[in-house]
């Protein structure tokens, strides 16, 4: 006679642990709406046991779900409505160390377009990139290696190529359009991540604090946290 086990049921998919704690999140947003504060302390609380559960060193979650964005820091979980910013924002997260031109940070936008021959030629602006990616990799060598007097050296030669190269880098690499093209998109890219980080600080001081010393805005931003403070971002 077959045992009971032969007759039992296949179980479902089980969901990961990632939607879980997503799951766990919307029921945090939802006690809070309802002035649920204790509850949803509690349930924090436990999607902060299981984020810490996972695998691998500061992992946290900045992920889109539909019209919010869903994030995870440290003890803080709670979901944002999605904006520009926070999705220039993501862009940063997901490239840590790396220069984002604000041009291809903000995308394609017909109101920043204009017409302009290029600043600088194709053969000058290929010798600027790859000179700044040798100067950055040499910086970090220098700062890793406590080298004060080299790590100052490059970093200066750096801000200067990099200045050149905004005046006549654009979107994808192509030429600038305009000066005004540039600077239209830079203060449009710096507002929008304003909002949205004010909007994260009331609801979570310490990731505020966090991105307050590691988000850099400009004709070139970049997110850099600190490499001996590992962090990774899930999205």
């Amino acid at each position: 006679m077959p045992s009971d086990a032969q007759h039992m049921p296949e179980p479902a998919d089980a969901p990961s642990l990632d939607q879980a704690v997503e799951a766990l999140t919307r029921g945090v947003d939802i006690l809070r709406s309802l002035s649920l504060h204790e509850e949803a302390r509690e349930m924090a609380a436990l999607v902060e046991r299981l984020g810490a559960g996972r695998a691998g060193i500061g992992h946290h979650v900045f992920r889109r779900e539909g019209e919010y964005r869903v994030i995870l820091y440290e003890s803080d979980v709670f979901r944002l409505k999605e904006t520009l910013g926070l999705a220039y924002l993501a862009k940063l997260l997901a490239s840590p160390g790396r220069e984002i031109h604000v041009l291809d940070l903000v995308g394609s936008d017909a109101s920043l377009a204009s017409d302009a021959g290029p600043v600088l030629d194709v053969e000058a602006r290929h010798a600027y990139r790859e000179r700044i990616e040798e100067l950055a990799a040499e910086l970090t060598d220098a700062e890793h290696a406590n080298d004060p007097e080299r790590a100052v050296r490059q970093r200066e030669e750096l801000e200067l190529l990099r200045r050149e190269l905004s005046r006549g880098e654009g979107l994808g690499g192509r030429h600038r359009a305009s000066g005004s093209t540039s600077e239209r998109a830079r203060q449009a890219a710096t507002k929008a991540l304003r909002s949205a980080l004010a909007r994260i600080a009331t609801h979570s001081p310490a990731l505020s604090r966090h991105l307050a010393s590691t988000v850099r805005t400009g004709t070139y931003c970049r997110y850099d946290p600190d490499p001996r403070l590992p962090i990774a971002w899930r999205f």
